[in-house]
Formats: structure tokens, sequence, C-alpha cells
């Protein structure tokens, strides 16, 4: 065969595919100086799914999960944490790149795609001047198999921290993802958070089934008993021994995931002091994270540092807020109780009228009105709020009116204070062998002591099975309560005796801090209040300086130092 007549062709060819190569090279091969990104603020968005098949989304949104995460390691590289581009992207019809330039101060963003390419997915990734909205740099694309992402979607997140780590250093940092199967089930669990406990619980335990190492459905799965409040000491034990699992299973967390388990662990073993901390650090890194802005600010306000508490929480963007989820609302909530606490109640009905218009809380604009004198505002209002069902409320009608009419006592206002107990009552529900606590506050504030002791007496002849054991403690602690508003100390001192016997719930101080005021042993009460606050007792806008029973300790040196609020 005579190849001299093609050698003119295939020096064209080799020219081009040298032509080919060397400008691939050029754009993607080139290494990113990390230089280029010190004090700059990152963002990774969810991948875009390119593959027509919708099973595969969540592939997407892992990898921008774990590229994030790895980013997170690397203490010159200040990037926004997943759930902060999550929230801030939500539903948003918008140019992401832009959008989080524009609300986030971020620089640059890490965005990619991903294709189907017969049993493998092509991942393609790039670095956007987020200011200018030009790709700045490709980096090369990555294969991964189809059934389990996860190998290519580890490359990525190594090659990315390799601008700035070495590969011992990688090592010793990376975390790898969790199972995508269980990732998916994990994702899809999460829709249930505080919806529908049992089977949030149960798509949790399945997770954990699959993969025991994945940090994210222990933490959450402890929160879900902790804040189920049927049986507080039940809950918190079955959240402690989850949590336990985390060091039982030597579980290797991220830095980020290790500060915010040391804050969930102090939270759920009852150390304020220690969960506001944890979560004021975190805040310090992560403002923009709503999780860690929530926490922080919320234990801000638990640990009576209220300025604080104020600045953290009226310094997230209403405007982005979704206040028909309840973590959401609960941001603008706990803001009103430190509100109410500084004394603040016109810039309570202000964000009241401006955000709750559609989702209302009743209990905080009745508030406001109460201590601001707006007698009609505030009958109105009450009006409106006996229209309510109680499962179109965030706490059953009951309750509202219970705490409402221990702010009129507050206030000396007798008379309507009696009209919401009595409401109280009214709207309890009916549970024959349980504690009924609003008709048991509300008889205790009418100053019906008899009557409260003849109910809780009688409910306690019903309890004598070992597993109600907590509930009897319970009702004793009551009893010893009733017997003291009484002036009987001597019998509430029996059932305190009586009670010992029962494992001890931190509200039982406030018991025995009520009845040693009642025996004018001031010293001791402010001792008893501050055990409860060791115990797990937080400051809210019905404990300790703002709670009823305690009024006649303000001008106590003692008292007045331990509630003023901290610097």
């Amino acid at each position: 065969m005579n190849i001299s007549r093609y050698q003119p062709k295939l020096i064209l060819f080799y020219l081009s595919v040298l032509c080919f190569l060397f400008s691939c090279g050029e754009s993607t091969e080139r290494e990113l100086p990390a230089s280029t990104l010190q004090e700059k603020k990152l963002a990774v968005t969810v991948f875009e799914n390119l593959t027509e098949d919708s099973t595969l989304a969540n592939v997407g949104q892992m990898a921008a999960e774990w590229i994030a995460q790895g980013l997170m390691q690397i203490e010159d590289v200040t990037v926004l944490t997943p759930s902060t581009v999550r929230q801030l992207l939500a539903d948003q019809d918008v140019d992401a790149v832009h959008y989080l330039a524009t609300t986030s101060a971020v620089d640059y963003v890490f965005e990619g795609s991903y294709y189907l390419d017969q049993q493998e997915l092509l991942l393609k990734v790039r670095l956007v001047n987020s200011r200018t909205g030009e790709v700045e740099y490709h980096l090369p694309d990555f294969r991964t198999p189809v059934v389990d992402p996860l190998h290519g979607i580890q490359e990525v997140t190594e090659r990315i921290m390799g601008y700035w780590l070495n590969r011992t250093q990688i090592e010793q940092r990376i975390t790898n993802p969790p199972k995508y199967e269980a990732y998916q089930i994990f994702l899809e669990g999460m829709t249930y958070y505080e919806v529908d406990d049992s089977l949030f619980r149960q798509a949790m335990e399945q997770v954990l089934a699959l993969d025991a190492s994945y940090f994210e459905p222990h933490l959450f799965l402890a929160y879900s008993y902790y804040y189920n409040n049927y049986n507080s000491y039940r809950s918190a034990v079955q959240a402690r021994q989850i949590l336990q699992r985390v060091e039982d299973r030597q579980l290797n967390l991220t830095p980020y995931q290790q500060a915010v388990y040391n804050a969930a662990r102090a939270e759920i073993n009852n150390d304020t002091d220690a969960a506001y901390l944890a979560f004021k650090e975190l805040f310090k890194r992560y403002p923009d994270d709503p999780f860690v802005r929530y926490n922080a600010g919320t234990f801000a306000l638990f640990s009576n540092h209220l300025n604080d508490a104020i600045t953290i929480l009226g310094g997230v963007d209403f405007e982005k807020l979704d206040f028909s989820l309840n973590v959401d609302k609960r941001n603008l909530l706990f803001l009103f109780d430190a509100l109410h606490q500084k004394g603040d109640y016109q810039r309570i009905l202000d964000l009241s009228y401006k955000y709750l218009s559609v989702h209302r809380d009743y209990f905080y604009e009745l508030v406001a009105h109460i201590n601001l004198g707006n007698e009609a505002a505030a009958a109105k209002v009450f009006n409106e709020l006996d229209a309510q069902s109680d499962e179109q409320l965030r706490r059953p009608k009951s309750y509202y009116y219970n705490i409402l009419g221990q702010e009129y006592l507050k206030l000396d206002q007798p008379n309507p204070a009696k009209l919401c107990l009595q409401k109280s009552m009214q709207f309890a529900p009916k549970r024959p062998g349980e504690i009924n606590y609003e008709r048991i506050f509300a008889l205790f504030y009418l100053q019906a002591y008899d009557k409260g002791i003849t109910e809780l007496q009688a409910l306690a002849a019903t309890m004598t099975s070992s597993d109600r054991a907590i509930e009897q403690g319970i009702v004793l602690n009551f009893l010893a309560y009733f017997y003291a508003a009484k002036g009987n100390l001597a019998q509430a001192a029996v059932y305190q005796r009586e009670r010992t016997q029962f494992r001890q719930q931190h509200f039982f101080y406030l018991t025995d801090a009520y009845i040693s005021m009642q025996s004018d042993d001031y010293a001791a009460a402010v001792d008893q209040l501050k055990a409860a606050y060791r115990a797990g007792v937080v400051f809210e806008d019905i404990s300790f300086g703002h709670h009823v029973d305690f009024l006649p300790l303000h001008g106590y040196p003692a008292f007045d130092d331990f509630v003023r609020p901290k610097e």
C-alpha cells in the first residue's frame, strides 16, 4: 500500500487532534490557584440534572452537599453551608449565582451538571465568578456509575480540596458520603420532620439501618425525641441514647458536624450555658446558616443573654422565611419572647402585622396589647382566638388562656385574669386518668386549692403501676405546690418527702423554690431557682423573673442578680 498519498491528510488530522487536545488543556487542565479564592466567600449550588431521569435528581443535591462539606474543612475558606444555600434558593426562580452574590455577598460559586452516558454519569463542574457571571475555571469531567454515584462525588470533592490541601491532609479530613439509598431515604424522611413524628422516626431508623455512620439522622432523630413534650424524661433519655451512638460508633465527623454535635449534646443534657457558647461560636463562622442562627439566638435567650438573642434572632431576613414552617415561625416567636422580656411590645405588634398576617400567632399579639393597655384591640383578638380550633394553633387554646391569665395577674388585673383562667378550664381537653396541666394550673391561679387537691389525690390513686412512676412523682409535686399555696407547709413537706422516691424532674426545683419563698426563706428559694436552671429550666417569658409565682422575690438582691440579663 502506498501511503504517501495519505500523508497530507494524516498530517492535517494529527495537527487537528493536537490543537483539540491543546484547547482542552487550556480550559480543563490548568490548575486553579487557591490564592484566587483567599478571603472570598464561596457557595456550591445543587448540580443540574440533565439526564432526563427524575430518579437521579438527588445526585445533584448530594454532590453540592459533600463538596461544600469538604470546603468547610479548609481553614482559609469561607463557604455557605448547604442548608444556607438550600434556604436561600428554595422556590426562587432566579439566576442562582447572581442571587447568592446579591443576598449573601458570595464571590465565587461552584456549580455543576450531570449527564447520562450509558451506565455512567458524567459530572461537569465549573467555578463561576458571581460578580461577573463568567466561568473562570472548568474542572476535568468525572465519570461515576449510575447505580452508585458516590465515587464520582468523592473524587470531585477531593479534587477541589486538593487546591488547598495535600493528599495526606485530605485523607485526614475527608468524610465519606452516606450510601446513596440511605441519602435518598433521609431526604424523603426530612419532609416529615415536625410534621409526623412516627413517619419521620421510621425513616431515620431505616436510614441508620442502611448506613450507621451517617451523622445527620442521629442528630435530627435525637431532636425529634427530645422535643416530644408528652413525656419529657423518657424522651430526653431516648434522645441521649441516640446521640451516644455517635460516640460509641466513633463516627468520623467534620469540624462543623463535631461542633453541632457538641452543641446538641449540651442542649439535650440540659447544659444551657454550654449550648449557648457552642452555638455562638458556630454562629461566628456560619452566620448565614439558618439552623445555626436559630439555635444561637434561642440559646442566647434561654441562657439570659437577652441582647444577644434580640440581635441574632432579629438579624434574620424575615422576607425569606416561610412562616408556614414551624422552625421559621419559631425564629420570630422567640424574638417576640425576648422582646417581651425587654418590654418592647410595639415592635412585637409591628412584626406581627407585617409578617404574621396570614400565619397568625394570637398569643404574642395579646401579650403585647395587654401590656400596652390596648383593651379594645385585645378584645378583638380574643374573639378571633375563640373562633380557632386547637388544630389551627401552635398550642392549644387552653394553654394560651392559662398563660394569658398569669400575664394579667402579673399586671395586677384579677378580673380579666379570672376570665382567662376560666376559659382555660373550659377549653382544656378531658383526659380521664391523665395529668391535665392546664386545668391544674387554672385551679391553682383561681385559688381553688381544695378542689385541686381533691382532683390530684384522686388522680394519684389511679397511678399505682410502676410504668407510671414519673407521673406519680409529678402529681405528688403538684400536691406539695397546692398545700404550700394554702399555707399548710407541713403537709407540703410531707408530699415533698414522698416525691423523693420518684425521679427528680427539673420543675420540681421550681416548686421547692416556691415553698421556700412561702416560708420566707428567700435565700433557699434563689438557690433552688439556680438549681432549676442547672437542671434545664431556661429563661423564657414564663420562668424566673417573669414568673407570676416569684413576684415577691423582686427586690431581693440575690434574686435580682440572678434574673438580670447577662452581658
